[in-house]
């Protein structure tokens, strides 16, 4: 099980490995830096994802448009996946809508994805790359 140690998740996680589940347990922080490592152009950062979120959700939907995997008919997951706006830094790197402005905007702050993304914490370009060769079921 994967679990989100920014903010709250952190005291989740320890006290799960303090009650012995250290090998079924792993930390992952959404707002820690992607991966991935950034492409440079001409020596400088340019595009990417911001951070670790960004990043899984850029790779979730890499490997949706790639057919590695599909998403069961579920009105509320394709919501919940839809929610999210998102934005590019001046940097050029990719930024999703934090929980935070979703509720400004009204909305409640969608679980699926995150649900989704703990499945696949690890997953970077070259798994996608690597997964390529599987045959879909």
């Amino acid at each position: 099980m994967f679990i989100d140690i920014g903010g709250l998740g952190v005291g989740v996680y320890d006290r799960l490995v303090e009650l012995g589940h250290s090998r079924t347990v792993s930390a992952v922080n959404f707002g820690s830096k992607p991966l991935t490592p950034p492409p440079y152009i001409e020596g400088r950062q340019s595009g990417g994802a911001a951070n670790r979120r960004s990043e899984l959700y850029s790779l979730f939907k890499a490997a949706l448009e790639e057919g590695l995997f599909s998403l069961p008919d579920d009105d509320a997951l394709q919501g919940d996946l839809l929610s999210f706006g998102y934005k590019f830094r001046s940097d050029g790197c990719l930024l999703l809508e934090s929980k935070i402005d979703l509720k400004r905007r009204g909305i409640p702050s969608p679980t699926s994805p995150t649900r989704a993304h703990y499945a696949l914490p690890n997953l970077t370009a070259v798994h996608i790359r690597a997964m390529s060769g599987f045959t879909k079921i």
